[in-house]
């Protein structure tokens, strides 16, 4: 978004970042709180365009990133300031950064100024490179196919910043991996089998996630979709939303990225229990760019 110069210098003193760092951040510390707090990558170079420093990228962030997840950014930074620095927030603080976002949220904010949106920050991801390695591994046989989806998934995942972690072990129980969504962990179960996925297939899954803290949640990717007897038998509301073979093939068409295929889903399984909503259904209008 395009933010005012006043706000910006409001900013400047609100988090600290005259003389060119962000609150009390090394780079280690900023960029480890942006991944893990905010599922965000701020060592990406997009965030240098104004130079190196914590408060450069902080400014640039600020400037080409879209209102909403600026935002979510300004309110966790300041509520990391006013837990950890108490003494160091005073009441007019506390007002001026409430009627700063206050000024951010109000939509006329930017039409009264003659601002238009800017475009959400996307990881740039070569879509044709990951459709080519998935088709390659059509001639694998079975059991180095499934280790390669795997691995493939895990880089889809490296690529578009989710911060994935490949497949793990528990108490005798495998994971093939996990990774990280608008704040929200999700472990992963891959399988690339000749026939759909079954409602058994389905349990194991679930079963693990019982396992686990009551917000874990999941995701199923079967590369040869889900029967239809097993979505019936499988019933709703389950912590666990599906993706075929069929979902991933078509964002590769559409150029939909996999994480707005992901939330699409998940608001999908929230709103109405279905946990697996074919991509066509959820993106009925989306035409390819030519």
């Amino acid at each position: 978004m395009k933010i005012k110069y006043h706000d910006i210098e409001l900013l400047n003193k609100l988090l600290e970042m005259e003389g060119g760092y962000v609150l009390d951040f090394t780079d280690k510390t900023i960029n480890l709180y942006f991944a893990e707090e905010l599922n965000i990558d701020f060592s990406d170079e997009i965030f240098l365009a104004e130079g190196w420093s914590k408060a450069k990228r902080m400014r640039c962030f600020l400037k080409i990133t879209e209102r909403d997840t600026v935002i979510i950014v300004l309110n966790s930074l300041w509520q990391y300031k006013k837990n950890k620095f108490p003494g160091k927030v005073s009441p007019q603080d506390d007002s001026q950064f409430i009627q700063l976002i206050q000024r951010l949220h109000n939509a006329d904010y930017e039409t009264a100024h003659g601002i238009k949106p800017a475009t959400a920050y996307t990881p740039q991801v070569n879509m044709e490179h990951f459709k080519q390695s998935l088709n390659e591994m059509w001639d694998l046989d079975a059991q180095a196919r499934g280790f390669k989806f795997e691995v493939w998934l895990n880089e889809l995942f490296q690529a578009y910043h989710l911060m994935p972690r490949s497949s793990f072990r528990m108490k005798g129980e495998q994971i093939d991996g996990s990774f990280q969504l608008d704040q929200e962990t999700y472990l992963v179960e891959a399988k690339w089998k000749k026939d759909p996925i079954g409602a058994a297939d389905l349990h194991i899954l679930e079963g693990k996630l019982g396992q686990k803290a009551s917000w874990a949640r999941g995701i199923f990717i079967s590369f040869s979709g889900f029967s239809e007897d097993a979505l019936q038998a499988w019933g709703r509301a389950k912590r666990v939303v599906c993706v075929s073979g069929a979902d991933i093939y078509y964002s590769f068409e559409k150029e939909i990225a996999f994480p707005e295929l992901l939330q699409a889903k998940i608001r999908r399984a929230a709103e109405t229990g279905e946990f697996f909503t074919p991509i066509e259904v959820l993106f009925p209008n989306k035409t390819a760019k030519k």
